[in-house]
């Protein structure tokens, strides 16, 4: 008896090759996006910016040094406005001395991160106006110390809200971070 050769149809030739190319593909991105991930101390020098400057009051009745914290900020003599700031307990309500010391010791020259993060923390005990804005910062804070796993919940928080700068916080939770 002779053998018979089983004739593979053209069509099905052509959907393996197909498949082949794109199972390719598919593992070069993988092993191109693991290379390629973004740094969450990246993602923080990125996004970071301080807050701008608190205001004065229209009528004038800031004490003098209230005054000095407003030009510290503003002059970004931040290392400055952190003893200041902390002068003004009593003088200026306690989370917005927490949330421009937080600010402030992010964009020191040497950074305290996880001080700055204790300062967000108080801000958010509280129902504030700057609630959003402390959620926000101590995302990225939690980013440049390398606590992405709980940077991201709050980042999921401010989308799912859209708080303050919601956009941002999408764009991060979209990058390959590593």
């Amino acid at each position: 008896k002779p053998i018979q050769k089983k004739i593979i149809p053209l069509w099905v030739k052509n959907t393996m090759r197909v498949a082949a190319l794109l199972i390719l593909f598919v593992g070069a991105y993988q092993v191109f996006q693991t290379f390629n991930g973004v740094h969450t101390s990246e993602v923080y020098d990125t996004y970071f910016e301080a807050y701008e400057a608190p205001s004065l009051e229209r009528d004038g009745n800031e004490t003098a040094n209230w005054k000095l914290v407003v030009e510290s900020y503003r002059k970004e003599a931040y290392q400055e406005a952190i003893p200041l700031l902390q002068q003004s307990k009593g003088e200026v309500p306690d989370y917005l001395i927490a949330f421009y010391t937080g600010i402030s010791l992010m964009a020191a020259q040497e950074p305290d991160l996880a001080q700055a993060v204790q300062n967000f923390d108080t801000v958010l005990a509280t129902d504030n106006d700057y609630h959003q804005q402390a959620e926000w910062y101590k995302a990225l804070a939690l980013l440049k110390m390398d606590q992405e796993k709980e940077a991201k919940v709050i980042l999921k928080r401010i989308v799912a809200a859209k708080n303050y700068q919601y956009e941002k916080a999408e764009s991060i939770l979209n990058l390959n971070l590593k």
